[in-house]
């Protein structure tokens, strides 16, 4: 009985000593943020240099840009999950998936047509590349409501203040 007691009891100290702390939450919350800076970052980088005709520089940053959401979703796929719950980690390997699904579709067909136009195709291809980047804006909007959601969620139950900057 005693030993029953003292199993229990060292099972009980296990999992208290194991569970996340609010310190912990911040500390994840904060690397995460950190991460989905570097893919917004690149993004902007990305369509920054659609405004170049250098196709050569357009084709270097998008392979630098779905190179960094390969690694981050490499680096997430890998990590343990933060709690039982994993809300936070699983909302931005959503964020990471979305964000490499346009870059390999909606980027990509945009810098096909940016190598297509010519004077005589602009506006056909400029109907096109509207609709494209509007596609992609509002996937874009939707990932990221959908990450603040969860972030606000996983916020929530470590008792975190968010800050927006």
């Amino acid at each position: 009985m005693m030993k029953k007691f003292f199993l229990l009891l060292s099972c009980l100290i296990c999992i208290y000593n194991c569970s996340r702390t609010r310190e912990d939450a911040v500390k994840f919350n904060n690397a995460v943020v950190a991460d989905q800076r570097l893919i917004i970052e690149s993004i902007n980088k990305l369509v920054d240099v659609f405004q170049d005709t250098n196709y050569q520089q357009i084709e270097k940053r998008y392979v630098e840009h779905v190179r960094l959401l390969e690694e981050m979703k490499a680096k997430y796929i890998n990590m343990q999950p933060f709690d039982d719950e994993d809300i936070l980690r699983k909302a931005f390997m959503d964020f990471i998936d979305t964000n490499y699904r346009c870059a390999k579709n909606e980027y990509a067909r945009l810098i096909d047509i940016l190598k297509m136009t010519t004077e005589k195709t602009y506006w056909d291809n400029k109907k096109k590349w509207d609709s494209i980047a509007h596609l992609v804006q509002e996937k874009e909007q939707r990932i990221n409501e959908k990450f603040l959601e969860a972030q606000k969620k996983f916020a929530e139950k470590y008792d975190i203040t968010l800050v927006v900057k």
